[in-house]
């Protein structure tokens, strides 16, 4: 538990030097969290939700950060990444700069993405995976999104 706060803190300090510009950035900018994600690959499907995973993503105007754990057992699984980040229209890309996880480090993902009043929902399907998150908006950036 203390590596997610020392990691959040950490991410949560880089986050205040960046500012959102473009109107579809308006849109995303701010403090995320996951409520429910869906993974299905070919050998299997997981679901998961608000209460058994911890997830926040944090979005500046072109960069981001995400840090994820198990509620349950904080040293089960441990997952944090920062970078770049573009929306236009309905396709989000994360292209990952630096994570805990090594082959992420490079990493592009282009999701389909719908906003709606405080409900950011992205999709992805790549190569034998299809993922579908569902993100709620806990604390827009001043000036940005209206809660």
């Amino acid at each position: 538990m203390k590596k997610f706060q020392v990691c959040l803190s950490f991410i949560l300090f880089l986050m205040i030097f960046f500012s959102c510009t473009t109107k579809n950035q308006l849109d995303v900018c701010g403090t995320w969290r996951m409520v429910e994600g869906v993974y299905i690959g070919p050998d299997f499907k997981v679901t998961t939700n608000a209460e058994n995973r911890i997830c926040y993503k944090i979005l500046s105007g072109d960069h981001f950060a995400v840090v994820e754990m198990y509620a349950y057992n904080p040293d089960s699984m441990f997952f944090a990444a920062v970078g770049s980040y573009t929306i236009e229209d309905s396709t989000y890309t994360e292209i990952y700069e630096a994570s805990n996880v090594p082959t992420k480090i490079g990493e592009k993902m282009v999701f389909h993405s719908v906003i709606e009043n405080k409900t950011w929902k992205i999709s992805l399907k790549k190569d034998d995976l299809h993922l579908e998150e569902t993100w709620v908006c806990v604390k827009a950036m001043p000036g940005k999104l209206e809660l």
